[in-house]
């Protein structure tokens, strides 16, 4: 038997493969939506977990240039602070050497500069009542009193010595012994922390009939400073003098309490 088609028959046909169209559209366009969607999904993911990856590497970079520019400061400093303590020792080592030939030159020329201990009679004596010390010098030797109790002992020319002889210092202080030299050792201290004044050196003396201390200390300058410290009467008595100076020795021995 042969089948016949009709009309019907036809738009049927139609309307199922419109429909089958259809679902194969919907299904292709969800497809697709979905798969955007999920692409979307993996992009915000990735975003957020990108987020704190990249604030890990800007702070692992910050460290990093705060260790190099903190490394690169230190390392700078201390070159600066090795430099300045070469240049220091250099600058000592030739002033002892320059202070070397002016002792044999000044020996040489000692009766020109000062009267020897044999001559001592020729000495002024200076008295400070108030103070209850003595001192003498030579005559052509100078007395300057600047403070209440503070006296300089020097040679008005220039002698052949470091900073042309420099001077005797007297002063009559409130103070302890580790009061001063905490003092001293404050009293030149380079930017960078180098001190450049220390006392390095502490040893019984006598001087007259009284025991003291004698200390001996650097200078800025490169040359070392010798003081005398005794305490009198509740007072201390500071003399300060170059230990290389045959002069200043001379002076210095010549020191008593008027008591």
């Amino acid at each position: 038997m042969r089948w016949k088609l009709t009309r019907a028959d036809l738009l049927l046909s139609w309307c199922y493969i419109l429909v089958n169209r259809s679902c194969v559209y919907c299904s292709i366009y969800y497809y697709c939506k979905l798969k955007n969607m999920n692409e979307e999904k993996r992009s915000q993911v990735n975003s957020s977990s990108q987020v704190p990856r990249n604030t890990w590497v800007i702070i692992f970079s910050v460290l990093i240039t705060a260790i190099v520019i903190g490394g690169t400061n230190y390392a700078w400093h201390s070159f600066a602070v090795h430099s300045l303590e070469q240049a220091h020792e250099i600058e000592t080592s030739i002033l002892h050497s320059q202070i070397n030939e002016l002792r044999s030159t000044y020996d040489d020329n000692k009766q020109k500069n000062f009267t020897k201990s044999a001559n001592q009679e020729n000495w002024i004596n200076y008295k400070n009542e108030k103070r209850g010390y003595s001192i003498s010098y030579p005559k052509d030797w100078e007395v300057n009193e600047y403070n209440e109790g503070e006296i300089y002992i020097h040679y008005p020319g220039w002698r052949q010595m470091p900073e042309g002889g420099g001077s005797v210092v007297i002063s009559v202080e409130e103070k302890t012994l580790e009061q001063f030299i905490q003092e001293y050792n404050l009293s030149d201290v380079h930017e960078d922390g180098v001190v450049l004044s220390e006392i390095f050196k502490q040893e019984n003396y006598a001087l007259g009939n009284k025991n003291g201390y004698k200390l001996v200390g650097t200078t800025a300058m490169g040359l070392d400073q010798s003081f005398i410290f005794i305490t009198h009467n509740d007072q201390a008595y500071v003399i300060q003098f170059h230990d290389y100076d045959d002069a200043h020795l001379e002076i210095i021995e010549t020191f008593q309490f008027n008591d």
